[in-house]
């Protein structure tokens, strides 16, 4: 058991007066400016603001991904520059570079703010895994390992063949009831697979066990456990049984009739006998309903007035919940099967010298004695950990060993940057539990960005309404973490800065949140069909309202469809929502991070483009480019190329001066000039899907241009495209 901890409202971060030492947690809800607030806690630690001066090789800045910590890198080497600038003289509106300049004005201090603007490209900005890399290589003797291995980032394959050695090694040797037991569980070896994707260590619960022995071990406890349950409830049964039905007789029915019949109790009691004479019987079969109204608090609700309720019928919650549970095998076998999994892929990855990033984490947590993580700790004296919600309990581990974050030191600094909102990442090994305890840990130490930038000032408060009232309501809190006075994850509302703009109807502000709910109960498809009938008449009817629109600084803009976002769960939703809107002449174009453009059949159509652009007087290349399912021209376009040779010329005339494009301009205003020229757009939306197939083909041609930045010549980027 923990102490309780109260409840500290976390202060208002002041990105000016923040102390820089010692252990911190901020909060920094969507839109509250975390960037900016890293970018100015940078500067002052560049300039030894409140602190001695750090290099950007002392500053250790983590986030999640790659494209993160490229892009923090950018804003913060213009920020340092823009601020070098002020610090000797440049008029500015910033107050933050204002005050700055008050405090470091000078030569100094703008020479600290240049040399670390154009030392950003060897900063310590890292994504997690790019770091423990980083410092199993630097430091290799003290973590036990060599000083070069591959990093694999993908690991399915060699999970694969992990789960299919276990299934031969294991598996294909039970036969009978233990192995029907197995392929209940897990019919396959894939499953198997999928399960070693995590990064959480799983223990063997019987490694020297074969898994017929583990069968029939834990089958028996699982039988010893329901027969003691069994044994248990009998004369509980009776006893509620002998209570109830008696009352349910009296003349003065106590029990409103149309809620608890005589002739429902006795059966679902009959089959709780049954249940429990029958040493093989699994459940008492009883539905929802009888769980319900056999319940202590089903019961008083069907008295006709206040009822003194054997204690028993709230008990027989507990008994539900053990029902429920899984059985002991099932899990034990799971673990075992997942332990050898694992197993056999670390004996995997020896064999080829590769390590995942799980395993680059686990080896620098074993290695971090004290010696290293002092050395670590004097490498980068401080530390900004961003996203930090989506931290897993070993990265947790690794961190809280090297900055000590319930006593960290004085003369450095650890600032954990997160959301808990927004923890979403428990698929990848993410750990809610260690964001508490990090709140724990810097208790008394906690600031938040407490005003969002990015949000309507009405929908800021419906939200706040919205959690608030979860918070304030009896039982665990908002979050459900809440256990008495304890709440080690409370709500903390934000303000609103304002966008000086809202969404009105009639001269009216509409509000910012609706909730629409159904009675009826249905079925999944018939749900989704509703709710997508009545969200796409709800918009058309915004859009036809003449009055409906957006006041702001410029006046009255009317509502357009390019407005509006709808979110949705599913591919399976957004083909629903897609349809209700396409019924009523409107278009949507589907966006999914879970697509990647480089896989659809739109890029493999530009690879044909780019190939014919590459070499116009190719025939063959220019007709298998005009022929693609993108260009969408018809078969009587396309056998009239094949015939007339003056318009096949031409053709192959327009693909010359496109490849002039390409050269002088670059590939994205060459694509631009195809999609134009060839009349592709208004092919493209004369057809059901086609504004998503136009989408993918500007985005593929933006991906082009920026890998070609750092490819030389179209051969290069033609590999690039069909790799």
């Amino acid at each position: 058991m923990t102490d309780a901890m109260p409840e500290l409202a976390a202060q208002p971060l002041d990105a000016l007066t923040l102390p820089l030492h010692g252990s911190r947690l901020i909060e920094a809800s969507a839109g509250t400016g975390k960037t900016w607030t890293l970018a100015a806690l940078y500067l002052r630690l560049v300039l030894g603001d409140g602190c001695a001066p750090r290099s950007p090789e002392q500053i250790l800045v983590m986030t999640f991904t790659r494209a993160a910590t490229q892009e923090l890198r950018d804003r913060i080497r213009r920020r340092l520059a823009e601020a070098a600038a002020v610090l000797r003289g440049q008029h500015s509106d910033d107050a933050l570079l204002l005050r700055l300049r008050e405090r470091h004005g000078g030569a100094q201090g703008a020479w600290r703010l240049d040399a670390a603007a154009q030392a950003m490209d060897v900063a310590a900005i890292f994504t997690i895994d790019a770091w423990c890399q980083r410092m199993l290589r630097e430091h290799a003797l003290h973590a036990g390992g060599g000083f070069a291995f591959d990093v694999v980032a993908d690991e399915a394959e060699l999970r694969t063949q992990a789960a299919r050695d276990v299934w031969r090694r294991e598996v294909y040797a039970l036969d009978g009831a233990a192995l029907d037991t197995l392929l209940a569980l897990w019919a396959e070896p894939q499953p198997l697979a999928a399960a070693l994707a995590g990064w959480q260590r799983v223990d063997d619960p019987a490694p020297q066990l074969t898994l017929a022995a583990l069968i029939e071990q834990a089958a028996a406890e699982d039988g010893a456990a329901r027969a003691a349950l069994k044994a248990h409830w009998a004369p509980r049964a009776a006893r509620l049984r002998a209570w109830l039905e008696p009352r349910l007789a009296d003349a003065a029915r106590p029990f409103d009739g149309r809620s608890l019949r005589a002739a429902d109790v006795a059966r679902w009691f009959d089959a709780l006998q049954r249940w429990c004479d029958d040493a093989q019987a699994d459940d008492p079969g009883w539905t929802d309903t009888a769980w319900q109204r056999l319940s202590g608090d089903g019961l008083r609700a069907a008295a006709r007035q206040p009822l003194e309720v054997d204690a028993g019928f709230d008990e027989l919650a507990q008994l539900r919940t053990a029902l429920a549970a899984p059985p002991r095998l099932h899990q034990r076998l799971r673990d075992a099967l997942v332990a050898r999994g694992r197993a056999r892929l670390a004996e995997l990855k020896r064999a080829r010298g590769v390590l995942g990033f799980g395993d680059m984490l686990e080896r620098l947590h074993a290695a971090l004695d004290d010696a290293l993580a002092q050395r670590l700790r004097a490498q980068y004296p401080v530390a900004l950990i961003d996203e930090f919600q989506d931290t897993s309990a070993l990265q947790y581990a690794v961190f809280d060993r090297i900055y000590r974050f319930a006593a960290a030191d004085a003369d450095g600094a650890v600032l954990l940057i997160g959301d808990p909102k927004q923890s979403i990442y428990a698929f990848r090994g993410a750990d809610i539990d260690s964001y508490i305890a990090a709140r724990r840990d810097t208790a008394g130490r906690h600031a938040r960005l407490d005003t969002n930038w990015r949000s309507s000032a009405a929908l800021v408060d419906a939200v706040n309404a919205l959690f608030a009232r979860a918070e304030a309501r009896a039982g665990a809190g908002a979050f459900g973490y809440r256990v008495g006075a304890d709440n080690p994850l409370p709500f903390e509302p934000v303000r609103a800065h304002g966008l000086g703009a809202g969404l009105e109807r009639g001269g009216a502000p509409l509000p910012a949140l609706h909730v629409v709910h159904g009675d009826a109960v249905l079925t999944r498809a018939a749900a989704q069909a509703q709710w997508a009938e009545l969200a796409a008449e709800h918009i058309v009817q915004l859009l036809l309202d003449a009055s409906c629109g957006v006041r702001g600084r410029d006046g009255f803009k009317r509502l357009q469809a390019r407005d509006i976002a709808i979110l949705v769960r599913s591919g399976a939703e957004a083909a629903s929502m897609r349809a209700a809107l396409r019924a009523r002449g409107l278009r949507a174009v589907y966006l999914s991070e879970q697509d990647s453009v480089l896989a659809s059949a739109e890029a493999r159509d530009v690879l044909r483009w780019l190939r014919a652009v590459a070499q116009p007087r190719d025939a063959r290349l220019l007709r298998a480019a005009l022929a693609t399912a993108t260009m969408g021209l018809e078969l009587d376009e396309l056998a009239a190329l094949a015939r007339d040779d003056a318009r096949f010329e031409q053709a192959s005339d327009w693909l010359h001066a496109l490849q002039r494009s390409w050269q002088r301009q670059g590939v994205l205003p060459m694509l631009r000039e195809w999609v134009h020229g060839s009349g592709l757009a208004a092919r493209c939306l004369a057809h059901d899907g086609g504004e998503r197939r136009l989408t993918n083909v500007l985005h593929l041609a933006e991906l082009l241009q920026h890998a070609a930045a750092e490819l030389h010549g179209s051969s290069a980027l033609l590999r690039w495209l069909e790799d």
